[in-house]
């Protein structure tokens, strides 16, 4: 009851809408949690819940900025994982 589920098609259009949700920088958005196809938008109280919703739907992501999101350059991907 205090957050919002975004859902997409593809981990490409996650990781775009991540950035855009953050860079937004919206107010009462405590937390942004992306998943395979998901984005959780966890909010501080229910007040935010419309306000948010309403500026999410005036975010606008480009073709291009999705592109960029599934394209990890050279091919190679780095991934660095802390064993405690």
């Amino acid at each position: 009851d205090r957050a919002l589920l975004l859902e997409f098609d593809s981990s490409a259009q996650v990781l775009a809408w991540t950035d855009a949700v953050r860079e937004a920088d919206l107010l009462g958005v405590v937390d942004i949690v992306p998943a395979a196809r998901t984005i959780l938008v966890k909010v501080a109280g229910t007040k935010y819940l419309a306000p948010t919703r309403q500026r999410l739907d005036r975010v606008q992501l480009t073709d291009n900025a999705v592109a960029e999101s599934a394209d990890p350059g050279d091919g190679n991907a780095d991934v660095t994982l802390d064993v405690v």
